[in-house]
């Protein structure tokens, strides 16, 4: 604090004024302080990347697909030209488990989610949890013998993935793009 006594007649005022902090430095502190708050805020509130995607397979379009729907749409593409899971897995090379596969053809969810269930030895000893995988009866993926389920949690790398699918496995058959908003 900084004292400036000043004499009015009989009488002596004080002017007071803070110097440390600077009252402009208290005004930044408490700016600051709820710009964390905010950015917190948002941390624990898990904003979604809501970005579309437009996927075209052999010139057929479909609009408006979240992330996960438009991974999903490109590798059922893949299945059906004939390219398998276990190609498509090398082709993203990550460690997490994105592939979930069962001994033997299941035609329906709960065939597929029943044997899945039991089948943890199958994948590297991981339990099958249904609510992380595509396993409609249209979204799963037989081949060869097994069945395979594919995941719904994709980050920031899933438009380079896509992207690595379709160069290794249908170039000029498959595209995708993001919407514009």
């Amino acid at each position: 604090m900084k004292l400036h006594p000043y004499q009015f007649g009989e009488q002596i005022v004080f002017d007071i004024q803070q110097v440390i902090p600077l009252p402009e430095a208290n005004d930044y502190m408490v700016k600051k302080r709820q710009k964390e708050a905010v950015q917190k805020a948002v941390i624990r509130r898990g904003v979604r990347d809501l970005t579309k995607y437009r996927v075209t397979v052999d010139g057929v379009e479909v609009r408006q697909l979240v992330k996960r729907r438009a991974i999903l749409a490109i590798v059922m593409a893949l299945h059906r030209a004939g390219v398998s899971p276990a190609l498509m897995r090398q082709t993203i090379n990550q460690r997490r488990q994105r592939f979930y596969e069962v001994d033997g053809l299941m035609e329906t969810e709960d065939a597929f989610v029943d044997a899945a269930m039991e089948a943890s030895s199958q994948n590297d000893g991981k339990a099958f949890d249904p609510g992380k995988y595509f396993t409609e009866d249209d979204e799963l993926l037989p081949f060869d013998g097994k069945t395979y389920a594919f995941s719904i949690h994709w980050g920031k790398m899933a438009e380079q993935k896509m992207t690595e699918l379709i160069e290794a496995h249908a170039e000029g058959r498959v595209t995708f793009a993001r919407e514009e908003e």
